[in-house]
């Protein structure tokens, strides 16, 4: 959650979501960058971006992570 508003970050290729991810890794470590300029932001994984994610985000707000089902890890979380 980005200020409010969910960023959905899947398993991408087996959904068939975001075609253009090329280096997304199945069941890998992935690099998730968000950056937010005033309430505009911007999101990569890996260096490529991602084209679907909200596209604006109140002024201020907290930051939440979240998984649902199987097994889903965070680390080197910076902010």
């Amino acid at each position: 959650y980005v200020r409010g508003p969910q960023l959905q970050v899947r398993d991408y290729k087996r959904r068939g979501e975001q075609p253009q991810l090329t280096k997304f890794q199945d069941d890998g470590w992935n690099a998730l960058e968000i950056a937010v300029v005033g309430t505009r932001p911007t999101y990569t994984l890996n260096g490529e971006p991602i084209e679907k994610g909200p596209a604006a985000v109140p002024a201020t707000g907290g930051i939440g992570l979240q998984a649902e089902t199987g097994q889903f890890e965070f680390r080197r979380v910076r902010i």
